[in-house]
This record gives structure tokens, C-alpha cells and sequence, in this order.
């Protein structure tokens, strides 16, 4: 249905609004360089470092070398180890785990996107993850925000990521050598030269950039948007529509800051709007099941979140359920306190996120 296409065509595509996007890593090799523990991680590349091709081979059950793997160029392009580069990755929706990129290709990851990825990496910053091409059957829900580099399929298919900022690592121009002079600064908005021509315009180029961001947030949480833009959501990358009221504007801005925060985990819940995990027993992830009844979520026989929303338990980021895949991940593993307080803040932020595109559709179901 392309009904809307005029409407919909006024609107200002995510890759002209920022300058510097680029898709997530590619390891070609997951098993080994991405591991859930950063001890994991040492020991694969103390692992690399000592052993001969032989051994690693055998040791981590690797395929064949190809084209965009080796073991030989991992080796070569990632020793000495430069500390700096050992990071988080955002891997799936709020599934961080940990990984080691170098600047240069082929190496330890095949393909590290260094240029763009260098702006996450012991920095301050934050970046909107978008997919281009959405081959589900149903609604599109390709969209997160994250505060680490990610990976290339974090959202379902090919995803996407946009800084918000860019910073000063050669000291004259930006990374698309637009000979931008940084002077003295140590960052700058990621928005092109068009993007700032229409925020003058429109009267908002006084808002921060990330009040920018957070009205681009949540027109692209809209449930309306969403169903009503359905067929260009699966063929392109997304446009947002611009509102000229200014006052609207900044209502929507603070919903998707606020959506915003609890999508990178920095808001505070009470344990009231948490579910619970109070069975005692040894934490294996084994049969994950839902109970729509009771509305628990299983691990095992025996263990379960209580209190977990059916809306929350069925909600997708980029086509994967959430806690499916998250707990499916760790099958046969144990999960710590750490990642049982994880799923309970998910839960919440989720559970909150429902509520607020709501809130954001009140705002702009009529118009948009």
C-alpha cells in the first residue's frame, strides 16, 4: 500500500540527516572473537598470540581460512594489543558482550567499520541503529539506540548506525573530509550541512542535538508511523516528517529522550514495576517458556521471572523477541545476579517503552 507515498516523501531520510553512518561489524568469526566475558575474550587472544594456526584451529573448532578471515592476519593486525580497542559490543537488543577491533580490515574482526565504530570507543556517545532492507512479514520494529559499538545484525538483517557525535581524531577535518575544522573542539554534531541549513529555517537550530534526536526517536516509535509507512520502511531507510509546530516538537523530543534513557538502561525503577525471580535454584538457562496464565517467564523447570507482562514478553526490537533471544543465548548457561537484575531492568524499560508509544502516538497519530 502506497497510499501515503506524498506524505511520506516530504520527510527527511535518516542517512541526509547525518553525515557519518555506517553498518555494524562484521567478525566472520563470532564464536571466538565476541564472547559474553572479557576473561573469555583475553584468553582467546593470549590463545592467538601463543599458539601456531594448528593449534588455535583445533582448539576452537575454526573452519577453513577464507578470503575475509585468517588466522595469520588476525594475529599480525592485532598484536601488539592495544588495550583501548578490547570493548563492548551492543550484539543484540540489550545483549552487550565484548569484543577487540583494530583499525585495519581482515584482522581479528574482518570488517571493524574502524571509522565510524572509533567514536564509541572510550567515548561519550550515542547512536541510533536504523535497517535499510525489512524482510519480515509484519510490523517493522527496526530501530535502537546504543552507547557501543554494534554488531552488523543487531536489528534483524543489515543494521545500521549513526553517531550522534563525531570526534576530533585527526584534528582537521571530519571523516567524510568535508574540511570541517574542529579548532578546539573535541567533538561535533554528526547532522550535515543540509540538516543544519533546515534546523536554522525551521527555527531549531537553538535545541541540542540530542533534543534533535530525541524527536527523531520518537516519531520512528510511533505504532501510526510505523503501520502507515509499513511498505517504505521494508524497501529504504526510514524518513521522519517534521513537525512546524515548535511547541509539538519539543513535547515529542522529550518523550523520545525519556524512551531514549530507558533503552540505554539509565533510568531507575522501583521494584514494583520489576518482575521477580525469587525461586532459588542454579540458574540454568534450559527450557524457556512463557506462561500466559500465570505471566512467568521459565528458565528451567523450576525457575521463573514472576510478575512479566505477556505485552512485554511477546515485544520485538529488529524481529527478535527480546528475552527469547536473549535467554536462548545463554542456554546451558548459568545466569549470574548481574544478568537476572538485567532482564528484570529490560523488562521494566520495555514495559515502559509500551506505555510511552502511546504517549508519543497521542502526539502525532493525526498528522504524521
Amino acid at each position: 500500500d502506497f497510499t501515503h507515498i506524498e506524505q511520506y516523501e516530504k520527510g527527511w531520510k535518516i542517512t541526509d540527516i547525518f553525515k557519518e553512518y555506517n553498518s555494524g561489524i562484521q567478525s566472520k568469526r563470532d564464536k571466538i572473537t565476541i564472547q559474553f566475558k572479557e576473561k573469555n575474550l583475553s584468553k582467546v587472544l593470549n590463545d592467538l598470540e601463543k599458539l601456531d594456526d594448528k593449534e588455535f584451529r583445533k582448539k576452537y573448532k575454526l573452519p577453513p581460512d577464507g578470503r575475509d578471515w585468517s588466522i595469520k592476519n588476525a594475529r599480525q593486525k592485532s598484536f601488539p594489543l592495544n588495550q583501548n580497542n578490547l570493548c563492548k559490543i551492543h550484539y543484540r537488543p540489550f545483549d552487550k558482550r565484548n569484543t577487540y577491533i583494530t583499525e585495519k580490515s581482515k584482522g581479528f574482526v574482518a570488517y571493524p567499520r574502524y571509522v565510524t565504530m572509533q567514536n564509541f570507543i572510550e567515548k561519550d556517545n550515542i547512536g541510533i541503529c536504523f535497517s535499510r532492507i525489512w524482510n519480515k512479514p509484519n510490523r517493522w520494529n527496526g530501530l535502537l539506540i546504543v552507547e557501543n559499538i554494534i554488531d552488523i545484525h543487531i536489528i534483524g538483517g543489515q543494521s545500521y548506525i549513526a553517531p550522534l557525535y563525531i570526534y576530533n581524531s585527526n584534528g582537521n577535518t571530519d571523516q567524510n573530509g568535508n574540511d570541517y575544522l574542529f579548532k578546539d573542539q573535541q567533538k561535533k554534531d554528526n547532522f550535515s550541512k543540509e540538516f543544519h541549513k533546515f534546523l536554522k529555517e525551521n527555527k531549531l537550530n537553538d535545541l541540542a542535538p540530542e533534543q534533535i534526536l530525541g524527536y527523531i526517536y520518537a516519531i520512528l516509535f510511533s505504532p501510526t508511523y510505523r503501520e502507515k509507512y509499513f511498505e517504505f520502511l521494508k524497501i529504504d531507510f526510514p524518513k521522519i516528517p517534521f513537525t512546524k509546530d515548535k511547541e509539538l516538537f519539543e513535547k515529542l523530543s522529550e518523550l523520545g529522550t525519556e524512551l531514549i534513557e530507558n533503552h540505554l538502561l539509565k533510568r531507575g525503577y522501583p521494584k514494583n514495576e520489576m518482575p521477580v525471580f525469587a525461586v532459588e535454584g542454579n540458574n540454568e538457562v534450559k527450557q524457556i517458556t512463557y506462561n500466559e496464565e500465570l505471566h512467568r517467564l521459565y528458565i528451567n523447570k523450576t525457575q521463573y521471572f514472576e510478575n512479566f507482562p505477556i505485552a512485554v514478553w511477546e515485544y520485538e526490537i529488529g524481529g527478535y523477541l527480546v528475552f527469547d533471544k536473549y535467554l536462548n543465548a545463554r542456554k546451558d548457561m548459568e545466569l549470574s545476579y548481574i544478568e537476572i537484575n538485567h532482564i528484570k531492568k529490560v523488562a521494566a524499560s520495555i514495559s515502559k517503552t509500551i506505555e510511552l508509544q502511546q504517549y508519543i502516538d497521542n502526539l502525532c497519530a493525526n498528522w504524521i
